[in-house]
């Protein structure tokens, strides 16, 4: 098996409802879980920013859904390679709403959530800090 990592940002649908998040969480957990994807999604009412780490041929078949998807348009590939292993192995898909992330490092960096300024480094990075922050929050409920 070969594995793949992409990353891309989106913007978000000016009609996209709460029911809608909910909807793409749901069935991306029972897609990817089936497939062996995983990944983290962000979402800030204005822009989604995703990467999804798996098997290279399930990665581009799910991009190819995705880039389908009404909920959201000018999708925009910002990363695309091999990945020796999957980082985001506890999640088939965390998603993360910005208000409740502290985000001091994007606000002192980008001014703020701008996903189609980051580099690739940093959207990784920042997708891992709030994978790591989200599972810590989680734990302690």
């Amino acid at each position: 098996m070969s594995l793949a990592r992409l990353l891309y940002y989106s913007s978000a649908s000016e009609h996209l409802q709460q029911n809608d998040i909910r909807s793409i969480l749901s069935k991306s957990i029972k897609y990817n879980t089936h497939k062996n994807i995983t990944g983290v999604l962000v979402y800030d009412k204005h822009y989604f920013m995703q990467l999804l780490d798996g098997d290279r041929d399930e990665v581009n078949e799910l991009y190819n859904r995705v880039i389908q998807d009404p909920r959201h348009s000018n999708i925009r590939l910002i990363h695309y390679g091999a990945l020796a292993g999957q980082r985001f192995t506890e999640w088939s898909m965390g998603i993360a709403y910005l208000p409740s992330f502290p985000k001091a490092r994007i606000e002192a960096n980008y001014g703020g959530f701008f996903p189609p300024k980051f580099t690739v480094e940093d959207a990784v990075q920042y997708l891992l800090m709030i994978s790591e922050y989200t599972a810590e929050f989680m734990d302690q409920d």
